[in-house]
């Protein structure tokens, strides 16, 4: 779980969009931003180990690209349409801040990794994608990952990821499903709320 926990944060740090982007398929969009931030990890080395430098990267410049909507909607499932209006604003709001504390808590477990790119065939018009990589450990030990991508208004566009076969959202699905059937959505609203006061403000 922690070693995808780790890739999915780096993941999302690689589909980090900015305006001179949008235009950029999104294979090379996440070769570019993955190697700049490996490379700052690599290049600080008390970065990793200063939550509120990993909090406020993440805060700034991760967070503001990322349709937090949609992916709350996934993690969901269902259940999504169960919620009331009010319910949903807030399961956005706390899932967001559930992620920053996880992509900054994975970040400062970097060690080493690489990343290997594989090509990506881009057809005119495709407006969804799945690229592809590998994930090698510094002891050489490796995994696939694909990211599932969308192209929006704003660019591409990162929703999940799929490390050996499962999907990140998907194992957040599955756990929201497992609270709401415990005690209905006011519960899992509770829970989230409760881990995010629990690790504390950015």
């Amino acid at each position: 779980m922690m070693r995808s926990f780790w890739i999915l944060g780096l993941f999302l740090l690689s589909s980090c969009l900015h305006a001179e982007d949008i235009q950029i398929a999104p294979d090379v969009l996440v070769r570019q931003v993955a190697t700049e931030i490996l490379a700052s990890l690599q290049g600080d080395k008390g970065l990793s180990g200063d939550r509120k430098k990993l909090l406020d990267l993440v805060d700034v410049e991760i967070l503001p690209h990322f349709d937090f909507l949609r992916m709350t909607r996934l993690a969901m499932g269902g259940h999504w349409h169960d919620a009331t209006p009010g319910q949903q604003a807030v399961l956005v709001k706390e899932f967001r801040a559930l992620l920053a504390h996880t992509y900054a808590g994975v970040l400062s477990d970097y060690d080493g990794q690489r990343i290997e790119f594989h090509p990506l065939k881009l057809f005119p018009g495709e407006q969804q994608v799945r690229v592809s990589t590998t994930v090698v450990s510094a002891g050489g030990d490796s995994f696939p990952m694909d990211y599932l991508m969308e192209k929006t208004p704003s660019g591409w566009e990162a929703y999940d990821v799929v490390i050996d076969s499962v999907s990140v959202l998907a194992i957040y699905r599955t756990s929201f499903a497992f609270e709401i059937g415990l005690g209905g959505i006011d519960r899992l609203i509770g829970i989230l709320v409760e881990k995010d006061q629990q690790a504390g403000p950015f």
